[in-house]
């Protein structure tokens, strides 16, 4: 997805905002309102993309990022995209042991940290680490904004917010894109993007057409446009923060707000700030939203509010009380969009995530194709079995695992490791007692 071509289409517009306070000892609630446009996000990525040559950095390369969410972060990718190389964000809240794991089996050529990861820093091993500070300099790396006290580039006093009249969710001409495939020196095409699993493996790749085929799959199937809101409740180093919510929503046009990490007090002030039209989270992020002050009153202005993976049926009906439309979403490293809530029937949504069937997820997303394996067999119509997917969506490359191909079927298939149900009308419901993926 190019960032260039968004910025041609609605440069004015506000990108992303960071929301994080810069005050940490600022009581709950508090929130800053530092946005970057979509203009400005395009310069800072092209400013980032030099950076990282002048550090060295060549095509087929990995950059890895150890950071809580960040402009920059979302920047980084982008800019990796203009050189080729690989964006690797890394989760803070892997342990000084865990973080080996991923870095060992990425072995990026560069690794950048916020300074609150120092901890985490000094157990990196046979990598170069950079200061994610250092590469700024006094004017904020060209972009025209100011470093703010975050280390992000920042500027609280943007241009017209709503400069552009689209209401629709078309991609924007691509043409403009300085990135291309991928290349390292053996020609061979690298991956856009890497993420790794909770515990820092598996790594998962994903090429620039995947991600961009993620894209396109959330925009349509939530209706995605540049009118819509959301607030970040996920990591962006993991797949259904950055995959499934942050990209899509630039994608579209849209507006993304991030603080540094999840606070229920902070994400309900958020909500309420910039109109939140869109979110995604967790039961665990809604109960907590809708227990702090508040938080059901800034979730009542909600259009949509998907929430992936497990649930009870006390939660979604709570929703039901305050949100516009309750959804349900499931996907995991493999596949971050993989099933979704039915939106092809007559049924009201209620019906579809009422409390006595919380269980029910829905169907698959755009272009996926799903398929339920038991005992290593296919399962044909209704029945129970481990959800496996296919098609444009699929992460390239899961490593260390299977390859996800076998004679009878050569496409590429991911299994979730999680087992579902599937009745007579194509609708998949995860099975009871059974742990959720990670």
């Amino acid at each position: 997805m190019s960032i260039d071509a968004r910025a041609a289409r609605w440069g004015d517009r506000t990108a992303i905002v960071d929301v994080a306070e810069t005050d940490r000892f600022a009581p709950a609630g508090t929130i800053d309102d530092d946005r970057l446009t979509y203009g400005e996000l395009a310069t800072l990525s092209s400013w980032l993309a030099d950076a990282l040559a002048t550090q060295g950095v060549e095509a087929g390369e990995t950059v890895a990022l150890l950071s809580r969410n960040r402009i920059t972060g979302v920047a980084l990718l982008f800019a990796c995209e203009r050189l080729g190389a690989t964006f690797a964000p890394i989760s803070h809240r892997l342990t000084p042991v865990s973080v080996e794991t991923p870095l060992s089996l990425l072995d990026p050529a560069i690794v950048l940290a916020e300074s609150a990861q120092r901890d985490l820093v000094r157990s990196v091993d046979g990598a170069r680490t950079v200061a994610l500070e250092s590469l700024f300099d006094a004017d904020g790396g060209g972009t025209g904004t100011t470093v703010g006290a975050n280390g992000d580039p920042s500027d609280t006093t943007v241009g017209a917010d709503d400069g552009s009249a689209d209401t629709a969710a078309d991609p924007p001409d691509e043409s403009p894109s300085t990135g291309g495939p991928n290349r390292g020196d053996d020609g061979e095409a690298a991956p856009l993007l890497a993420l790794h699993g909770s515990d820092g493996a598996p790594i998962a790749a994903y090429s620039a057409a995947t991600v961009e085929a993620n894209c396109l799959a959330a925009v349509l199937t939530w209706g995605l446009g540049p009118t819509d809101r959301t607030i970040l409740l996920r990591p962006l180093s993991r797949p259904d923060g950055l995959l499934a919510v942050a990209l899509p929503t630039l994608y579209a046009g849209g507006r993304l707000a991030i603080d540094r990490a999840f606070d229920p007090a902070d994400a309900a002030k958020a909500i309420a700030a910039h109109g939140a039209t869109h979110l995604v989270g967790t039961a665990d992020e809604y109960r907590s939203i809708l227990a702090s002050d508040g938080g059901a009153a800034a979730l009542s202005a909600v259009d949509r509010a998907v929430v992936s993976g497990r649930t009870d049926g006390e939660l979604l009906d709570s929703l039901d009380a305050c949100a516009g439309t309750v959804d349900r979403s499931f996907g995991w490293l493999g596949c971050p969009n993989a099933l979704a809530s039915d939106r092809e029937t007559s049924e009201s949504a209620h019906d579809q995530h009422a409390s006595f069937h919380p269980q029910v997820i829905g169907r698959p997303f755009l272009d996926v194709d799903a398929r339920l394996v038991d005992d290593g067999t296919v399962v044909a119509g209704a029945g129970t079995g481990e959800l496996a997917v296919s098609g444009p969506v699929v992460a390239n490359d899961v490593v260390p695992g299977e390859d996800g191909r076998d004679g009878a079927h050569p496409r590429r298939w991911r299994r979730s490791g999680t087992r579902f149900r599937r009745d007579e009308r194509g609708r998949y419901a995860l099975e009871t007692d059974m742990d959720e993926t990670p």
